[in-house]
């Protein structure tokens, strides 16, 4: 089978599954990378040629040109996702990537803001215009609730704590489909109440936030 159109029907079953469309493009472009090492480095372009010893080698050329072990587990999970998939569907005798381990990350310390700096964040919007208004309203609704932007990017007006079935929460979704991904946030009064109506000025252009 042509690894070509291993992907392509890799691709095909992730949309079925209702992956989100960024994840499904982050698994073409990674595993794209991945064909093109084994043709242009070992002129490989069928499944049945492909060892553990070439998905290593993979890996490895990606940490000899210093990449970091965290952007190297990501194009290896594309990679064991495309050959778990192969291996379910029968087109493996077996698993490929069974004995290759993502590489140890280091432990990363996150250093929070202070009660200070997020003070001094929130009140850097203090203008009256609705532009204004509508930063520093998601300025404070990232501290409050600990929303992530692409949920807060993509949230609709049905989503809003107003018009969700329990006004005093976020019913959110990230960059998939809504009800594979459904989260609920907590959102407090004060954040509430100056998300409930667009501000004086708004133009409607504007949808949301």
């Amino acid at each position: 089978m042509l690894l070509k159109a291993l992907v392509t029907e890799f691709g095909f079953d992730c949309r079925v599954r209702e992956l989100s469309p960024r994840t499904i493009r982050n698994y073409e472009k990674q595993l794209s990378y991945f064909l093109n090492f084994l043709e242009q480095r070992h002129n490989i372009t069928s499944l049945e040629d492909v060892t553990p010893v070439h998905i290593k080698e993979f890996i490895s050329s990606f940490q000899l040109k210093g990449c970091k072990p965290s952007y190297v587990n990501d194009l290896l999970k594309a990679v064991k996702c495309l050959f778990a998939y192969a291996y379910n569907e029968g087109y493996t005798p077996q698993l490929l990537t069974k004995n290759i381990r993502n590489l140890k990350e280091p432990l990363v310390l996150i250093h929070a803001f202070s009660s200070i700096e997020i003070a001094d964040m929130i009140n850097y919007h203090s203008g009256s215009d609705f532009l204004s208004l509508r930063n520093k309203v998601i300025t404070m609704v990232l501290f409050d609730t600990g929303i992530r932007v692409a949920e807060l990017i993509n949230m609709m007006p049905e989503q809003k704590p107003m018009r969700a079935p329990l006004p005093q929460l976020f019913a959110l979704r990230g960059d998939s489909s809504f009800h594979t991904s459904q989260r609920i946030k907590p959102i407090n009064g004060t954040k509430k109440d100056k998300t409930a109506k667009p501000p004086l000025g708004a133009s409607s252009g504007f949808t949301g936030f």
